[in-house]
């Protein structure tokens, strides 16, 4: 969710920048990045196991 919606944030500023240049008028699009907390560093193991495990249902 979060990626989309930074996404979206991003490409309408990229087409309004466009559409107003002309005018003199710019924009700038600042999105965090996420924060080094422990909970976001335990997501990192948390998916690289179970790609490993999806890589191990699928190679049987």
């Amino acid at each position: 969710m979060y990626a989309s919606s930074k996404a979206v944030l991003c490409s309408l500023v990229r087409t309004l920048s466009g559409e107003r240049i002309f005018r003199n008028i710019r924009f700038n699009c600042l999105v965090p990045d996420p924060t080094d907390t422990p909970a976001h560093m335990n997501l990192n193991t948390i998916n690289s196991d179970a790609v490993k495990n999806l890589q191990n249902k699928l190679r049987t």
